[in-house]
Parts: C-alpha cells; structure tokens; sequence
C-alpha cells in the first residue's frame, strides 16, 4: 500500500482506509434503534418486579391468614374452661386451617394448683415457594407467626346494694326486683369459679340495718341493743372505708314522725328486722337468693347509705373485719384476705347500686339524746309518765293535768315524779253530789328513763306532743324542733357523689341502676356511675354504667351488668 507524508509531516492514508473510518464514524453517530433497546430491558425488569410483588402479595397473605389462624388457636387452648390440653387444642385448631405442618411449638404456662390463669404461646413458620423471586435467586420465603394469649381470672369482689323503701311496692317493682337480682347472682355464680366470688348484700331504705353480728365486729356506740344502724358523720363519706378502730355513732331506736305512743317497728328510722341485715363476703347463691326473696319495701330513701356500706365492704381497711369473721366462723375461709388490696392483687372489685326513687328525709338524734339518763321518768306499776323541767323544778304528769284537788287547782305539777309521791284523790257522788278528797300515795316506784329506753316506749313527736307541750313553748319546742335533725335531699345526694368518687377513685367499678326513678333522681345515679362525664352546655351527667330501667327491663340490666363483669375480669 502506497504511503505518503503530507507537508506537515502526518502520513497519509489510503482511500480504503479513509472511506472505511468514515463510516464508522457515521455509524457511531447514528443513534437510531436505542430506544428499543432500553425499552426491551427496562420491560424485563418491569415483569420481574411485578411477579416479585406477585409473591410478596402471596407471602402476606399466606402470612395474615396463619397469623391469624394463630391467634384463634392461642386464644382457644389459653381457654380456662378448655378441658383438652393445649397442644392438642393447638393442633386440631391448625389441622382445620389446613397448616397443622407449619407448628413448631406450644408453649403452656399456668396456674396447676388454683387453675385461675393460663398463658399459651404458638409458634409456626410456612415455607412458600416463589415463582418469580427464583429468577434472581430467592427459591422461598418463610412465613413465621407468633400468638400469644392469656386468660386471667382474678377474684371477684361485688357489693349488690338495693333499695327497699316503700315506694318498691309501687307499680310490681320489687316484684320485678327479685328474680332480676336473683338471676343476676346465677349468672355471676354460673361463669365465675368457685372460690373467686365474694358477694355482699346491702339493703337500705331510710337507713342500713347491718345487723348485731357485724356490728359486733366494729367499734361501735352501745347505747342500745334495739337496732343496728349506724349514723355516719358527713366526713365519713370522703372514703370508701370504715376502719375497726373507727368510733362509729349507732343510730337511734326512734320514730320521728308519727305521733304513737306505742310506735312499734313499721316507722322506725332503723328497721330492726333481721332479714334486712347486710350479708358480708358470702359464696353461699342460695342464702343470697333467699334473702332477696324475703325483701319487703318498707321507709324513706337514703342512697348514700346503701352506697356508704357497700364500698365499706370492698375496702381493703375491713380485711380486719373479716378476719375475725373467718375465725369465727361467720365468712368461709376462703375469704381469709377479703376484701383484697386495691393494688397488687387480680381482683376487681364492683359496686352494683340500685334505686327507684330520689333520696328523701332521714332524721337523727341529735348530740346529747343518744344516750345517757332523760328527763322522764315512768312509774312501772301504771306505766304512767313525768317528766322535769328543771327551769322550774318542776315535774310534769299529763295523766293528772285534768285531775282537781280539793282546792280545785290541776294536779299536773308538783316536785315529785309519779310514784314517789301521794295525790289528792277527789270524787263526786253523782246522787247527792258531795265531794270527798283523800291524800293518797301514787302506788308503785317512779323509775328515771334512759334515753334508748324512752324512744323504745314513744316516737318523738309523742313525747313532744303528751310530755313535752306541758311547759312552756320553749320548752316544747325543745323537744319538738331540737332533738331530731333533718338530713335534706339535696346534702344527701352531695353525699352520695362523696363516697362514690372516693370508690371510683380507688378503681371500683360503679354500676348504678335507676328503676323507674324519677326525673330528678337521675343525675346522681348518673354521676355516681364510673365513666360519668358532664355535659357542659346542658349541665347534665352521663355514664355507660349507669342503666334506666322499669319492669320489662330490669332483669335483662342486671344481666347486662354480669356480661359487663365477666367481660372485664378476662384479660386476653
């Protein structure tokens, strides 16, 4: 080939090889084609993106539906009332679900001795073959799931607290009460194990009766044996508690409206009935249930009463109490640590509160007429009264206001009691119309009253009214205005909102029923309830767990309230 150096110096080329550059270099600039190319690659990459996400699709699903497989196996063996034993619960569970291969273990911790807890944890793993990740070297995916669940039963602790009062015998309600609380207790008894349930009953109308085998256990007034109430002071209401060591006022034996000598036991502020004591901490169903079949209505309202008593008795401060009771054999043995602390023990505590009506009028000896001698006195022989007043040293004796002595003066004042003195006997002989007096002895022994005794024997505005309105209006009124005291509606729903807060506070669960109650009865059942919250624009309460009733919906409420129960004392 020819060669040749231009004047510069280069060689020169041939015409070949020119002409061959040439068109290389055309080639190398031509760009036509290169979109196709990258199009076709990025396509390849585009399908196997999409089959990748074909088997992700295929893994999660796979991996929710074993998941939660998982879960329903877990949750089916961790079952207390499940009789198989977990792993063959587990299982069979998996086996339905087509992934009985995938278990790789159950692992089972429980409570062997009390059977009141049990934990089942499930581990499984699936292993999927991929159809579109094996192009860039991934075969398989494993599917893993974990369940874990628990069942936990702690003890159960409720204060089934009822009104009593009169108007429960309007319209059928206590009718319509007892089978209501009855099947209540069934349903409570029936899904709670044996053992884990302590039930209180309380029963109030105007008050609390909790009868002489409680209040034996507390540090109580003894004025008198005639009742077992007690008067709480306001503050007594700040807190769920009554302590053993705590003074606690028993109530009077009185009947402070009617005007009865004789006033029996029908209208007394204290019902001395032993049917309406309170029962403490029983396992016993059926005495529950037959005490509620003897329930009458009966008195005026106190709610806070019912409410006072039945948080007193989930308190862990009565632990004391019971105690003593265990020992004595008045509560089973099993309730040994009753009522359990607020913290650190599974057990929920409930206060059930039931009422037809708004609270109403209670009234209370005042300080001074408890106890202690009075200033009457009766003379045993005639029964027949005096009383002293000591502004004038006098005594009075109403059964001889109308008689006269020879002088012609009333014999219903003198310095003696009857009994202890002699009388000016005068009598007519309607024929010839002579008068005759004699001075004569009164006739058996003038006995100074103690103040239980003398309510025992009269209400009262009796002893206002007979005795009493024998002296001067200040006097009388001595007797009729200041010695009893009116506790209001409107104090005592400050104190129902008292001692239901301090409940709340401590984490009991308040469940308030309003059956067939009145308009202005609701709003302190309502903000009693747990869960109460206030509605600021209309200034009215509510509260999931508070429950409106009347006659064809009590029984379904109080089964309402033992779901509820049941529901929040499993934790799975």
């Amino acid at each position: 080939m020819s060669m040749f150096v231009n004047t510069i110096g280069k060689i020169k080329i041939s015409a070949a090889e020119a002409k061959a550059r040439a068109a290389f270099r055309r080639y190398r600039q031509d760009d036509r084609g290169v979109l196709i190319i990258f199009g076709l690659f990025m396509l390849v990459l585009m399908l196997v993106a999409a089959g990748m996400a074909v088997d992700v699709m295929r893994f999660e699903t796979t991996r929710t539906k074993l998941q939660n497989t998982v879960d329903r196996c877990s949750l089916a063996a961790a079952d207390l009332n499940q009789s198989r034993p977990p792993l063959e619960v587990v299982q069979d569970c998996l086996n339905k679900e087509g992934m009985g291969s995938y278990l790789l273990s159950v692992d089972v911790k429980e409570d062997a001795v009390n059977k009141s807890w049990r934990t089942v944890e499930v581990k499984t793993k699936a292993t999927m073959p991929t159809y579109f990740m094996n192009m860039v070297g991934i075969n398989s995916l494993q599917t893993p799931a974990t369940g874990k669940a628990e069942e936990r039963i702690g003890d159960v602790e409720i204060s089934v607290v009822l009104d009593v009062s009169g108007s429960m015998g309007s319209n059928n309600r206590m009718v319509n009460l007892k089978p209501a609380a009855k099947n209540f207790l069934d349903l409570m008894f029936n899904t709670v194990q044996q053992d884990r349930l302590s039930v209180s009953l309380v029963q109030f109308d105007t008050q609390v009766s909790a009868g002489p085998e409680l209040l034996s256990y507390l540090n109580v007034t003894n004025e008198h044996s005639f009742s077992d109430c007690i008067d709480f002071a306001d503050a007594d209401y700040d807190t769920a508690a009554i302590t053993k060591t705590q003074l606690l006022q028993r109530s009077g034996h009185i009947d402070a409206r009617n005007k009865s000598e004789n006033p029996g036991n029908s209208n007394r502020e204290c019902d001395p009935t032993d049917t309406r004591d309170i029962i403490a901490l029983s396992k016993d169903k059926i005495a529950l249930q037959a005490r509620i079949d003897t329930m009458q209505p009966r008195g005026w309202t106190s709610i806070e009463l019912g409410a006072k008593w039945g948080t007193a008795l989930l308190d862990p401060a009565f632990n004391t109490v019971v105690g003593e009771m265990v020992t004595d054999g008045k509560v089973d043995v099993v309730f040994n640590d009753r009522p359990m602390p607020y913290i650190g023990k599974e057990a929920m505590k409930v206060l059930i509160l039931m009422t037809d009506g708004d609270n109403t009028s209670e009234y209370r000896l005042k300080p001074g007429f408890y106890g202690g001698l009075s200033d009457t006195w009766i003379n045993l022989n005639d029964d027949e009264y005096s009383i002293y007043n000591p502004a004038t040293s006098k005594y009075y004796i109403p059964h001889l206001a109308s008689r006269k002595d020879r002088n012609g003066n009333s014999q219903k004042y003198r310095d003696t009691p009857w009994g202890d003195g002699e009388w000016d006997k005068c009598t007519t002989n309607k024929k010839t119309g002579v008068t005759t007096c004699n001075i004569i002895p009164d006739g058996g022994d003038a006995v100074r009253m103690t103040f239980p005794e003398l309510w025992a024997d009269m209400s009262v505005r009796y002893h206002a009214d007979y005795l009493g309105s024998g002296f001067d209006t200040t006097f009388y009124n001595k007797w009729k205005d200041n010695v009893t005291v009116l506790a209001a509606n409107a104090k005592k729903n400050t104190l129902l909102n008292s001692v239901c807060t301090a409940a709340k506070d401590q984490g009991i669960l308040v469940y308030t029923i309003g059956f067939e109650v009145p308009e202005n009865g609701k709003q302190p059942l309502k903000r009693c309830a747990t869960g109460a919250s206030l509605d600021k624009t209309t200034g009215e309460w509510s509260s999931p767990y508070y429950f409106e009733a009347d006659g064809t919906t009590i029984g379904s409420d109080f089964a309402t309230i033992a779901s509820s129960i049941n529901q929040l004392r499993l934790t799975n």
